[in-house]
């Protein structure tokens, strides 16, 4: 099969997979708000974005 074809239907593999599902959508949702809730209730504190990215470096 010549590359452009495999390129082709890789593409339409990946775009069958990646369909919104307003499920998981209402779920990420309801997760975000939770945790904004309790962020304003002071019973989840911050984490400074350059503090997360220097972790995650070191374990990858």
């Amino acid at each position: 099969m010549p590359a452009n074809d495999r390129a082709a239907l890789v593409e339409t593999l990946i775009f069958s997979l990646d369909k919104p599902d307003a499920s998981i959508d209402a779920e990420w949702l309801r997760v975000a708000e939770d945790r904004l809730a309790d962020y304003h209730a002071e019973e989840l504190e911050a984490v400074d974005a350059a503090d997360v990215f220097a972790e995650l470096g070191k374990k990858f």
